[in-house]
């Protein structure tokens, strides 16, 4: 019993390691997460101009918020990857070789449509 405890209390530290690391990264990198949130057709049409690319804002805090917004969302799609697959991954152990590969199948499907709505936002 013991031994369960200790792969959750690893699997809860990998957990927190991810959202600190996705914090400090998402923060290093929050202009260019901005700039590749707002302008996605830039990066689609070839022969668009680049012109020089700035926000206006009335007020500091304004986009203080937004990269605030973005960070935490970035930080909960992936907690959310990573917690789903801890989670399958203790489960995966106790299952029968059926049910191993049902959800196996589901996660599979579920992270495949994930990527593809996150790549189409």
């Amino acid at each position: 019993m013991i031994k369960y405890f200790l792969e959750i209390k690893n699997r809860v530290f990998l957990l927190l390691t991810t959202i600190f690391s996705t914090s400090l990264i998402s923060y290093l990198y929050k202009e260019t997460i901005l700039f590749l949130i707002t302008q996605p057709e830039r990066l689609i049409l070839k022969n668009s101009s680049y012109s020089t690319f700035y926000f206006i804002f009335t007020n500091v805090t304004d986009i203080i918020s937004v990269y605030i917004q973005i960070i935490i969302f970035i930080n909960f799609q992936m907690l959310l990857v990573f917690a789903i697959y801890h989670c399958f991954s203790f489960f995966s152990q106790a299952m029968f070789r059926f049910e191993y590969w049902f959800m196996f199948t589901i996660l599979k499907v579920s992270l495949t449509v994930w990527l593809c709505a996150m790549c189409c936002i």
